[in-house]
C-alpha cells in the first residue's frame, strides 16, 4: 500500500467530501447509528513483517500506537469525531488459526426448530 499519486489522493479525498456533502443534503438517507462504530479500514498487502511496518508508520503519523487486538490483529486507531480510521493486518498465524476453527464449517448442519 503506497499513499497514491497526487491525483488519486486528491480524488479520494473529494469522494468522502462528496459523500459528506451527499450524506448533509440527504438527511432520510441511512447510515451507521451511534450504535454503530463506523470505520474507514485500510490494510496492506505482504508479507508480515512488511504490513506490521506499515501499520506502525502510519500508527506514528497518526499519533497513536499499534497494539494486537483479542484477534490477533496489529492494529492503529485514531478516531476523528464519530468516524474511526483503522489501519490494521492479520498476521500469517491469526489468519491460519481461523481458518483452522472454521474448517468444519461446511460440514455442520443444525436441526431445524421443531415447531410447538
Amino acid at each position: 500500500m503506497n499513499p497514491g499519486t497526487a491525483d488519486e489522493r486528491a480524488a479520494f479525498i473529494a469522494g468522502l467530501r462528496a459523500l459528506a456533502n451527499f450524506l448533509k443534503a440527504h438527511p432520510d438517507m441511512p447510515f451507521p447509528d451511534g450504535d454503530h462504530q463506523r470505520h474507514l479500514l485500510c490494510a496492506p498487502f505482504g508479507p508480515d513483517d512488511e504490513r506490521r511496518a506499515f501499520v506502525d508508520r502510519v500508527a506514528a503519523m497518526l499519533g497513536t500506537s499499534a497494539a494486537y487486538d483479542s484477534n490477533g490483529h496489529y492494529e492503529a486507531v485514531r478516531s476523528f469525531g464519530p468516524i474511526d480510521l483503522v489501519v490494521f493486518m492479520i498476521p500469517a498465524t491469526a489468519h491460519a488459526r481461523y481458518e483452522a476453527e472454521n474448517s468444519y464449517r461446511h460440514s455442520v448442519r443444525l436441526d431445524e426448530p421443531v415447531a410447538a
